[in-house]
């Protein structure tokens, strides 16, 4: 019976402390600066739909807000299918360590659009896990910040898939 226990006891432990180890994994690939480390540690279509439905969202809401003027809806639909493209242009390895290096969205468009921005910084430190948790026991969320204390925290979302913690989702700040 104790060896019943015992294995249920490690395999609880083990099972909580892999996605932080995940994520552990992820944050040293993206310091890494090798886009092939990073490209397998995430589920890139699920990650660019996400950011594209929230895109959307924010289009949406901005061209309701005013609802009475026809050409902010006929802007809408077309901004929504300019993100679907640019999205799928610029969420990549070296963009997705560049939002998660300086802790804003915008580094990604940057990176993509103006190549003089400056490069991955290999011995920077690992951002700091500011919340995490279990949504379900396959969702594992946390909010992470830079430790230098500037930009804002990111919201990531940690899918298991296959035996695999996957990064699946960034939420943008609104």
């Amino acid at each position: 019976m104790k060896r019943i226990f015992g294995t249920l006891l490690v395999l609880v432990v083990a099972y909580t402390a892999y996605p932080y180890f995940a994520l552990y994994r992820l944050g040293d690939a993206i310091r890494s600066g090798e886009p092939d480390a990073v490209e397998g540690k995430v589920n890139w279509p699920r990650l660019r739909q996400g950011l594209k439905d929230d895109l959307n969202a924010k289009v949406v809401s901005k061209a309701g807000a005013e609802s009475d003027n026809g050409v902010a809806a006929l802007g809408a639909m077309f901004a929504s299918k300019m993100i679907g493209a640019a999205v799928d242009s610029m969420v990549t390895p070296t963009g997705l360590a560049m939002m998660m290096q300086t802790g804003n969205a915008g580094a990604m468009i940057v990176h993509t659009v103006e190549p003089a921005v400056p490069e991955i910084q290999k011995d920077s430190p690992l951002p700091k896990m500011v919340s995490s948790g279990f949504r379900s026991l396959g969702t594992f969320e946390a909010e992470i910040a830079p430790r230098d204390g500037g930009g804002q925290p990111l919201k990531v979302r940690l899918d298991l898939e296959g035996g695999y913690w996957m990064l699946t989702r960034v939420y943008l700040p609104m």
